[in-house]
């Protein structure tokens, strides 16, 4: 086993919840509090291959750019600080010389080398490794690595390098970083106060609630490096004392969020979205260590909480500069702003809280917020350009733009950007270690070995979200009993139907979501399965003093839709009406691409098709004053 399926066998997997647990998939752990928790277990990232269509485009160009940027230029900053050769390289200037984005990189590139594998990938990463250990050891903190924020990128990055890539440096660089800030004040004596995501008064814990999971990674990799037990135990104490339970306690005892306002932070009113959603992986990576279930429960409690109250039809968080609002300041925040959503940072938290809840549960409606932001966030992202990012996504109903944020150069999203499209790799599908799991309907081949040693291929190619038709081919080394499982959509318009060599078969429906063809596979059997969807509204709105207020998005599937017009003066909500039937409003005129019939210069087409400065109008007004 690699060691990447190791260090997720030990940090990432699973609860014992009742009522849904996988046939014969009790994975093996020897930490005995991991015994009998495991429901699914995530892909590698070498064992996932994507195919041609719409994400592999995105993930291409984003390997594009983010392996073009030269390892002299990447330690430029660094090796500066320190007094080091910089070599060839030159200042990338912005954030670009430390923590906001370098610990990302690292981690960044190490994911493309498991993923892609090439002999050149390794040897760059490998060139990385060896121009941060020089670095590491006259600053084995990184210069700027004493910073929570920084400190727990710069752990993981290196982490990576060691669980990803084999490289041994990265482990040896961890152990300097985990010890330089164990014993030292600035953490032994940490206020950890609630909400601070930066404050003048403590800039050094900014984000602290979210350092719990690389601490625990660390212990993680200590342990499957073999380290005495008492030495791994004691790390973990220490990546404990990092928990951030006085904000969890709020949704496992069933409190009103809405009483509480941070201690501390950039904002004492709201506390802010993505890093306070962050925390819950924290939250995950802390049951892999205990096995008590308040983890989950409080994790589960809060993904419902944002589902239900925060998320926005294209699947975004934080409506107004990142921040958690209640109802009637979102709407207003869609109606008035133009910062709707932090795409990067914050889809790469949801895809990997998803990924930890579906493995937690074995549920498959925890893959249903990741599809959506996997269309309407990531591959609706405009690719960075000279380190200005596609930060903020806008669903003004005043109309929007795609534009990169040209006055935040190097900021954190263009360091997220290449951990987001790599995560999707992680998303698309699971094992229990004997059926596959379908979780994003995405052109891609995933291959697992099985229980009993047998390799599995499955491939699946279509034009979806485009067409509602995917095919699937399976081939297993021999003819093998097992299942093929699909997540069962929260948009499915109609019933499920599949065909298996081209003959109508039934599907079952399991108690945990999944779509179900069970039976004796051979090599070449292909399986055609049809998921309808359709035209929808999702509406947000409240009572005001003076009547409702809210506004409305109109979706296919998991897709958001936009509008836009010929007359860049006219709005589409004097036209469309979103409190009736919005398909008997519409003329389809391809995949995804309508016309208003009452007004045909007012055309509707994917969000993700918006192309950057084009005009359009994403959330609309539902009612007129």
């Amino acid at each position: 086993m690699k060691k990447t399926a190791i260090f997720l066998a030990c940090a990432l997997i699973a609860a014992l919840l009742v009522g849904c647990a996988p046939e014969e998939s009790k994975e093996k752990s020897d930490n005995p509090l991991m015994e009998n928790r495991v429901k699914l277990l995530e892909f590698d990232y070498g064992d996932v291959t994507l195919t041609d269509g719409i994400f592999k485009d995105t993930y291409e160009s984003a390997a594009d750019y983010y392996l073009g940027l030269s390892v002299d230029d990447m330690l430029y900053g660094q090796r500066k600080a320190v007094l080091l050769d910089t070599g060839a390289g030159k200042d990338l200037g912005g954030f670009g010389a430390g923590g906001n984005v370098l610990g990302q990189w690292i981690q960044g590139n190490a994911r493309y080398c498991a993923a892609l594998g090439t002999p050149e990938l390794k040897a760059r990463v490998t060139e990385l490794c060896d121009g941060l250990y020089e670095i590491s050891k006259v600053s084995p903190l990184f210069n700027d690595g004493k910073s929570m924020y920084s400190f727990e990128k710069y752990l993981r990055g290196c982490l990576d390098l060691y669980t990803l890539c084999g490289l041994e440096k990265g482990l040896e660089m961890a152990q300097r970083m985990v010890d330089a800030v164990k014993n030292d004040p600035a953490y032994a004596n940490a206020e950890k106060r609630l909400g601070d995501n930066g404050s003048a008064s403590n800039p050094q814990e900014i984000e602290w609630y979210t350092i719990a999971e690389s601490l625990y990674a660390f212990a993680d990799a200590l342990k499957a490096a073999g380290r005495p037990a008492a030495e791994v135990k004691e790390y973990a104490r220490f990546a404990a004392e990092f928990e951030y339970k006085e904000f969890w306690n709020i949704f496992y005892e069933n409190k009103n969020f809405y009483d509480y306002r941070p201690v501390s932070g950039q904002n004492i009113q709201h506390f802010h979205a993505y890093s306070h959603l962050n925390s819950f992986n924290s939250a995950g990576a802390a049951y892999g260590w205990s096995g008590n279930d308040y983890y989950v429960d409080s994790m589960i409690k809060f993904y419902d909480f944002m589902r239900a109250e925060q998320e926005s039809a294209p699947g975004g968080y934080g409506a107004h500069t990142e921040w958690l609002l209640p109802r009637e300041d979102m709407v207003d925040a869609l109606q008035k702003y133009h910062d709707s959503y932090e795409n990067q940072c914050d889809t790469y938290a949801v895809y990997r809280l998803g990924n930890k809840l579906a493995g937690y549960t074995g549920e498959a409606k925890y893959g249903d917020w990741s599809e959506k932001l996997l269309y309407n966030s990531t591959i609706a992202s405009l690719e960075t350009e000279d380190g200005y990012a596609f930060y903020y996504s806008d669903f003004s109903s005043a109309g929007g733009q795609k534009n990169l944020r040209y006055d935040w150069r190097w900021a954190c999203c263009a360091g997220s950007r290449p951990l987001t499209v790599n995560e999707v790799l992680k998303t698309i599908y699971y094992q229990d270690t004997r059926n596959l799991y379908v979780n994003l309907f995405v052109n891609s081949k995933a291959e697992m070995k099985n229980a009993a040693g047998g390799t599995i291929v499955l491939t699946q190619q279509s034009d979806f979200p485009e067409s509602d038709t995917i095919v699937f081919t399976v081939e297993p080394e021999q003819p093998s009993d097992f299942s093929v499982k699909f997540r069962k959509p929260e948009w499915l318009s109609g019933k499920a139907q599949a065909k298996v060599n081209g003959q109508a078969v039934g599907l079952s429906e399991d108690e945990c979501g999944w779509l179900v063809l069970s039976r004796t596979w051979e090599k070449g059997d292909t399986i055609e399965l049809t998921l309808p969807s359709s035209l929808t509204v999702s509406k947000m709105e409240y009572e005001a003093d003076y009547g409702k207020e809210g506004v409305f998005a109109i979706m296919h599937g998991p897709v958001a839709l936009a509008a836009s017009m010929q007359n860049p003066l006219k709005d589409p909500a004097d036209v469309l009406d979103g409190n009736g039937d919005i398909a008997a409003q519409l003329k389809e005129e391809g995949p995804l691409a309508y016309t208003a019939l009452a007004d045909e210069t007012l055309a509707v087409k994917p969000f993700y098709r918006y192309k950057k400065q084009e005009l359009y109008f994403l959330y609309m007004n539902l009612y007129q004053y």
